[in-house]
């Protein structure tokens, strides 16, 4: 290494430095959570545990339906933006599930915006109902109930601590029988058990983007492995 060489090897050293530090004040850094919880979705997670299966291959929405206006596939994501929208709009699995672990990794543009995880829902004329794992403003972590009850379950006071409101995120959603449990970067928000018998428990899933100002959703990973009934 030369004289001249190594001035620009340390402004480049520091740039980077500076450039990591910058991303992480604004959350944007993407941080594995392999070696703090067992709910990363990361896919090394994935393929270490029995069972586990991508609903997404990085490339295509194949498997998938909703409005493709609104629905693209960029830089390995799915990503839903919306400029100014009227109402809900999802991206719903053609195919339906019942009693699963559900793993995914997200985050929302500038921390912008409401939007959740459809669970176990119905993808009807006009509009999706059904159990949403929220996320955005101050919902992160609850229950809600889309288009039939509201809110089944909020989180923690605690729960603040545990996200990042503009950066990468770990949602692991586990439905079992009448029981489901949202686990958020590790931390555990809700447990919920329904005692309505005519809820289905079966149904799609899917990221929401919610009606009002423009806002955007990055889905990085999607990972489910089947459960028992109980």
């Amino acid at each position: 290494m030369n004289a001249l060489t190594e001035p620009v090897v340390a402004s480049l050293l520091v740039l980077g430095l500076l450039t990591a530090v910058a991303d992480q004040a604004r959350g944007d850094g993407e941080e594995c959570a392999c070696s703090k919880t067992k709910t990363c979705a990361c896919p090394k997670c994935a393929k270490a545990e029995d069972g586990f299966k991508s609903l997404f291959d990085g490339k295509t929405l194949e498997g998938w339906e909703g409005d493709k206006k609104l629905w693209k596939v960029e830089n390995g994501m799915i990503v839903g933006r919306s400029r100014s929208i009227r109402r809900n709009e999802f991206l719903c699995t053609k195919e339906k599930y019942e009693n699963f672990e559900l793993r995914v990794r997200f985050r929302l543009v500038g921390g912008k915006g409401n939007s959740g995880f459809q669970i176990r829902s119905e993808k009807l004329p006009g509009y999706v109902r059904g159990y949403q794992a929220d996320v955005g403003a101050r919902y992160w972590g609850w229950l809600y109930d889309e288009k039939r009850r509201g809110k089944l379950a909020g989180s923690p006071p605690e729960t603040k601590k545990h996200y990042k409101p503009a950066g990468w995120n770990d949602y692991c959603i586990r439905c079992q029988g009448p029981n489901i449990e949202l686990t958020l970067n590790g931390f555990t928000t809700v447990k919920y058990t329904e005692k309505d018998p005519k809820i289905p428990r079966k149904g799609i899933i899917g990221p929401q983007l919610h009606a009002g100002p423009p806002m955007e959703i990055q889905v990085k990973y999607v990972h489910i492995k089947p459960l028992p009934a109980k």
